[in-house]
């Protein structure tokens, strides 16, 4: 019984750091691509609701989009984020917006 409930607990343990240090890896990612990312265009191709069971002021998204870069040929990337709703209506299909990319890993993407 001790055995079963300490292994639980270092497994708890685990888990809770190891999404820790995932948080931790993507804001600084996030915070790369501001600092040191190139900024250009992007068209939204498709959007698509996660949450759509969930109703409230803020919804997560996927949004298809494709990133025009000046020096490289255009590509397609999805891109997950949380959005009020009120926002959503800017955000539809054919819209253009503004991203930064990280060229030497282009498919890391942000929303300006």
């Amino acid at each position: 019984m001790q055995t079963f409930l300490l292994t639980g607990i270092i497994v708890f343990g685990i888990s809770t750091l190891l999404k820790v240090i995932r948080k931790r890896l993507i804001k600084q990612c996030k915070s790369d691509i501001a600092t040191h990312g190139e900024e250009t265009a992007a068209t939204i191709l498709d959007v698509e609701m996660l949450n759509a069971a969930r109703s409230g002021p803020i919804a997560k998204i996927r949004l298809r989009l494709q990133v025009e870069p000046k020096r490289m040929r255009n590509y397609v990337i999805e891109l997950d984020r949380w959005t009020k709703v009120s926002e959503l209506a800017a955000l539809r299909i054919g819209a253009r917006i503004h991203v930064k990319y990280d060229p030497s890993k282009p498919k890391r993407v942000i929303m300006l």
